[in-house]
């Protein structure tokens, strides 16, 4: 009866399990989906009320994504994975304890013949229990590895930082992108109320046989074009907030608002910190960027973890000693010490393990030869990067001058053309026009102006200069 309820059970146990194995790959799919719907809309609500509901500025994204970010996450992972396999390295410097237990019942006692007699040498049932403490004494090699595994973890920790300055200058890169989306939106929105009302004009003239059906036609080609145009900001604008969204981990469907003066507030303003910048020489801003840049010190991490490795190849050569202290208890009763105490030494010595041992020595110095050339690569590459960011930053700046004297024009114009049109020397379709063009000019100062701050923001991680400290 017991084996029939023990049977059942087992067949139970084993649909149950089949039927799991057996499920769909949509059903999986769609629960996938629905529970990182969930997590994800939990994320944005949580980041909504971590705010108080009011506008995000750029330090507030910059929080967000620190807290959210996979990207960040995986890096963090990656270091405490580091960090665990430092302190499993180092625990070969520790004793090693075993214990064993083991019970032998043997089902006729053990029996041994002399000659015409038969002797019994154990009991038929014998529990034994052996207690072994390992101490290593001198095992270099083990040395070593800990020391490679210091070096990997201070690489990933200079890894995770270095994420988080990426994570940050993209951040703001996104950040200055949908601030330039919504300039150019309200720039267009001007520009369409502007082509709204020369068309009414323009129909209005024709009404009264001032104006040809050419002008109206113009006039309401003018206004499609600049409605067009809105529509495509518009576009553009939800997709950079969906990218933003994205870089901080957050659902690409939350709509918060985000406070873009916060590019650009100083002190100082992004004018005076990019001429500060420029009026150094390039040269002491390349030296600063190799000594400053977290990539280069990985760099200089994998390099001395290279060197470790020659090391400890060679270690393989060397003899390993190790102390050892055994403790044996048994219930044997014809053992005449039951328990009992044994201690000493263990060496080993590989003399010859192939080829082996020997090509890992060639190995770790090719391996050891490419860090190398890895890292001169690395400080090339950050040297032209120094340059580029400079040269956009130049270009930037340049550019915010030009735009600054541009929109200083189009005031003083369409101050002018306002006064002339006040007096009735001017049509309306002239203020209209000057009016189109200030707002068109501001916009392109306020582009201008964010550009120039993500160019300060750019140079500033070209040279290694960042807000976060290591810890």
């Amino acid at each position: 009866m017991r084996r029939t309820g023990l049977f059942a059970g087992g067949m139970t146990l084993a649909v149950i399990l089949s039927a799991g194995c057996r499920t769909p790959p949509a059903e999986v799919r769609r629960r996938e989906a629905a529970d990182w719907e969930r997590r994800i809309a939990e994320a944005g609500r949580a980041a909504i009320e971590r705010t108080g509901g009011r506008a995000w500025t750029l330090q507030d994204c910059q929080a967000i994504a620190r807290a959210q970010s996979l990207d960040l996450t995986r890096a963090r992972l990656a270091e405490q994975i580091a960090r665990a396999r430092q302190w499993a390295s180092f625990s070969a410097f520790l004793p090693q304890v075993e214990f064993q237990v083991q019970t032998v019942a043997m089902d006729e006692p053990p029996l041994r013949r002399f000659g015409e007699m038969t002797v019994s040498l154990q009991d038929q049932e014998v529990r034994q229990a052996s207690l072994r403490i390992v101490q290593p004494l001198f095992t270099p090699e083990a040395w070593l590895l800990h020391s490679a595994a210091r070096r990997g973890a201070n690489a990933q920790r200079l890894a995770r930082a270095r994420a988080g300055q990426w994570l940050d200058l993209a951040v703001a890169e996104r950040f200055a992108r949908c601030a330039i989306e919504d300039s150019r939106l309200r720039a267009a929105r001007r520009a369409l109320d502007e082509a709204v009302a020369a068309r009414r004009e323009a129909e209005s003239r024709r009404a009264n046989g001032r104006a040809t059906a050419a002008e109206t036609a113009a006039a309401e080609v003018a206004e499609s074009a600049r409605r067009l145009e809105l529509a495509a900001c518009e576009r553009g604008g939800r997709m950079a907030r969906a990218r933003l969204l994205e870089t901080m981990g957050l659902p690409p469907t939350l709509e918060p608002d985000l406070d873009y003066a916060s590019l650009v507030t100083g002190p100082p303003t992004p004018a005076e910190a990019a001429g500060a910048l420029l009026a150094r020489p390039v040269e002491e801003w390349i030296y600063d960027a190799l000594r400053q840049r977290l990539d280069l010190k990985i760099a200089d991490e994998s390099v001395a973890a290279r060197r470790i490795e020659i090391l400890r190849a060679i270690a393989l050569f060397l003899p390993r000693l190790y102390g050892f202290a055994d403790h044996y208890t048994t219930s044997d009763s014809y053992v005449v010490h039951d328990e009992y105490w044994a201690s000493g030494l263990h060496g080993t010595l590989s003399l010859l393990t192939g080829f082996r041992d020997l090509q890992a020595v060639r190995i770790a110095r090719a391996e050891w030869r490419e860090a190398q050339i890895l890292r001169d690569l690395t400080a090339m590459a950050a040297m032209v990067q120094v340059i580029e960011a400079r040269r956009s930053l130049e270009d930037a700046l340049e550019q915010w001058r030009v735009a600054r004297q541009a929109q200083t024009a189009a005031r003083l114009a369409a101050a002018e053309v306002e006064s002339a049109y006040a007096n009735g020397r001017l049509p309306a379709s002239a203020r209209d026009r000057a009016r189109a063009a200030l707002a068109d000019a501001t916009a392109r100062a306020e582009v201008s102006e964010l550009t120039l701050a993500l160019a300060v923001r750019v140079f500033h991680d070209a040279v290694g200069v960042s807000s976060e400290t290591l810890p």
